[in-house]
């Protein structure tokens, strides 16, 4: 928890997206031939604003949503 409270979403965002490397089948980014990871979800909370973050893999495409609540 004090990781997440330490670093800012694109920071997260980052981690996922390179994290591991060392082992295809296990890594945070999987790639076992017939099924992988395709995309990374972030969402975010920052008073009474929320965003998702949305990375399409394939496509190296990122969408990002705000809303209010």
């Amino acid at each position: 928890i004090e990781w997440l409270k330490e670093n800012e979403a694109n920071d997260i965002l980052n981690f996922h997206k390179n994290a591991g490397f060392t082992d295809k089948e296990n890594d945070v980014l999987m790639d076992r031939g017939f099924i992988g990871t395709v995309s990374i979800t972030n969402l975010e909370r920052k008073q009474n604003q929320g965003y998702t973050h949305y990375l399409d893999l394939r496509d190296k495409e990122q969408n990002d949503l705000a809303f209010h609540f």
